[in-house]
């Protein structure tokens, strides 16, 4: 039988057996009769066209799935989707595990000592400016700024003040304090919240029920919902007593809204003050 080398295109006369091409010297298989479809990932030999062979006939290499057996290859399509969905859920668990990491530094605890309650806030300033909730440093119904407060960064307990808040006075729940140290603090960095959209991934860090500073992870589930004048950011991101004051950062580690409360009648609504909100106050205060 004489047919095409499938490398060179000469005529070869091969027997049952084969024959190599005496031009470019392929090997021409009895079984190679039509015009290759695609060749060998790893010997670039030609591939029988309508073979469901799962190997190379010269080689022995594995073939290409589009080369294997209809239900094999519906298999192991269905394999690399589930392999792409891992990857991209280990992404998302490694991307909050960044965040934490970069951001944790930046994140402190606040004890009220007159007020006997603690709360959350984070490094605005290296210098030891720190963002919270007014309503983490009061301490009588009239809604008094603490004269003793501390705050807790990287395990460090530090004496701190009140320089502004928005209470008694105000309705918005910011405050700005600064550390009595010398120390330089782990700044984070400060995102915009035009840039956010429900659904987003939002990462939140806190001092939970006042035991240590722990992370949390949801989605942005509406960027504004408004009560009256008040707008938030509203989160099925989990917080509890302790976590007011504390960032909400976006999957980059930027600042994106501060915890402010929960509907306790509700699960998983949970509200933020947007930075741009809290940032319009500080730099009021001429922060």
């Amino acid at each position: 039988m004489i047919v095409s080398c499938p490398t060179c295109g000469a005529k070869v006369e091969i027997g049952q057996t084969g024959a190599r091409c005496r031009y470019c010297g392929t090997f021409v298989s009895p079984i190679v009769t039509s015009k290759p479809k695609d060749k060998c990932p790893s010997c670039g030999r030609p591939v029988e066209e309508n073979s469901n062979s799962k190997f190379c006939t010269y080689c022995g290499s594995p073939l290409r799935t589009n080369h294997l057996p209809n239900e094999r290859r519906a298999f192991e399509e269905e394999t690399e989707q589930i392999v792409q969905e891992s990857e991209a859920i280990t992404d998302k668990r490694n991307a909050a595990r960044d965040v934490y990491d970069n951001s944790v530094a930046g994140v402190c605890i606040i004890e009220n000592i007159e007020g006997s309650c603690v709360g959350s806030g984070f490094i605005y300033k290296s210098d030891g400016l720190v963002i919270t909730n007014a309503h983490v440093i009061f301490f009588d119904k009239e809604k008094r700024p603490s004269q003793k407060l501390n705050v807790i960064v990287n395990g460090k307990r530090y004496p701190t003040s009140v320089i502004n808040s928005n209470l008694p006075d105000g309705d918005d729940d910011i405050a700005l304090l600064k550390i009595h140290s010398s120390d330089f603090f782990h700044e984070l960095e400060i995102g915009n919240i035009n840039n956010v959209c429900n659904g987003d991934e939002v990462i939140a860090i806190g001092n939970p029920k006042g035991e240590g500073l722990s992370i949390t992870r949801g989605i942005v589930s509406d960027v504004c919902r408004c009560y009256g004048d008040e707008c938030y950011l509203m989160s099925d991101v989990t917080i509890n007593p302790g976590n007011s004051g504390g960032p909400l950062f976006n999957e980059k580690g930027q600042v994106i809204a501060i915890c402010v409360s929960s509907r306790v009648e509700a699960d998983n609504m949970n509200f933020f003050i947007p930075i741009n909100h809290v940032l319009d106050y500080v730099h009021s205060w001429g922060y």
